[in-house]
């Protein structure tokens, strides 16, 4: 979604629940961890660029009536009923299950285990941070470290025909001939 339709979006439902009287305003961040966020003590309500420029309109709006089910409720409401009644009163049918399928900013580093499991974070952590499955100790990558398998190319001979090769000597001395690669 454009962020610009969400601040608009954004806008004209804060006008049409009253709270821009209130002195409630939008602000677009740069925040990766979560989608949106309420700010009481700022009359603020933001979202994250990343997740808005990823996402369809749909889940935009859907953040957006979250967030200002919470500027409803009341700074102490949290999840709780009240705010439950207010995001139903928005149109959020089932506020619990918000956001399960959202796009989000995937992090700079990657950490991994023995068990292989490969956990993306934005941060390298400074203490020893440990799998979350199997308790092993992480090893952080940065992504453009991460070296990523190249398929093999393609060997074909002057017909046109594929060509395969159990060893590598062979190989070469087939690409040293002038046969063509294609990749």
């Amino acid at each position: 979604m454009d962020p610009i339709a969400a601040q608009k979006e954004t806008i004209r439902l804060l006008d049409e629940q009253g709270l821009t009287q209130k002195g409630w305003v939008f602000k677009l961040d740069n925040a990766k961890m979560r989608l949106g966020c309420c700010r009481h003590c700022k009359k603020a309500i933001s979202l994250s660029r990343g997740f808005v420029e990823l996402n369809d309109a749909s889940e935009v709006l859907k953040t957006i009536k979250h967030e200002v089910a919470h500027a409803l409720a009341g700074p102490s409401a949290k999840h709780g009923p009240l705010w439950k009644i207010e995001a139903r009163k928005l149109g959020l049918s089932n506020p619990k299950s918000l956001n399960g399928t959202a796009k989000t900013v995937d992090g700079k580093y990657v950490a991994t285990c023995s068990c292989g499991i490969q956990h993306k974070m934005h941060r390298r952590s400074r203490t020893k941070k440990r799998c979350r499955y199997c308790r092993e100790v992480l090893t952080f990558h940065h992504v453009s470290t991460i070296v990523t398998p190249t398929p093999e190319p393609v060997l074909k001979n002057v017909f046109g025909e594929e060509v395969k090769f159990e060893d590598n000597s062979r190989r070469e001395a087939f690409l040293e001939m002038g046969e063509t690669v294609v990749l």
